[in-house]
């Protein structure tokens, strides 16, 4: 009986440095997806015109899952499937914060608005503030991550030794 619980605190105790692991990893996926994603639209504004759905629809599989997931979602609200108060991406995003969140949500429903020059402009100065969190999400993946899997494996192992 003792072994069983022994070998549940660790468990317990690695499944949380995957799950913090984890969550790096999906910020900084997230992030340099979010920036390529910038790079695309500036190019098929730029080159062939194209309209935002049309860019969203055509590029939205070649990204990570929780990219895809909020694309998907915005492509509803463009449609009008969804409202924003309905906007769902909210909650599976949950690495982000809500301000980063929002942040997001409104230069994506204020893109289109403008004309092209101004677009172009627009996605190259958001480009560069959000390419500043990418850098700053893949620095914390690389610091944080295996960090803290390696420490809740310590602490797994600790709890497992102190307990003998």
């Amino acid at each position: 009986m003792k072994i069983i619980l022994l070998i549940i605190v660790f468990s317990c105790s690695l499944i949380i440095g995957i799950l913090i692991s984890k969550y790096f990893k999906r910020r900084q996926e997230f992030y340099l997806d979010l920036c390529s994603y910038f790079e695309i639209t500036k190019l098929s504004i730029s080159y062939s015109q194209s309209k935002l759905i049309e860019i969203i629809s055509k590029n939205k599989a070649s990204f990570h899952t929780d990219f895809y997931l909020f694309l998907s979602h915005f492509e509803q609200f463009l449609l009008k499937n969804i409202e924003t108060s309905e906007f769902k991406a909210y909650d599976k995003l949950n690495f982000l914060d809500r301000e980063e969140m929002e942040e997001i949500f409104n230069f994506f429903s204020s893109l289109g608005e403008m004309a092209k020059e101004e677009e172009i402009e627009r996605l190259e100065i958001n480009n560069k503030k959000f390419s500043d969190k990418k850098d700053k999400s893949i620095f914390e993946y690389k610091k944080f991550s295996s960090l803290y899997l390696k420490l809740f494996i310590i602490l797994g192992i600790t709890f497992v030794i102190i307990f003998i």
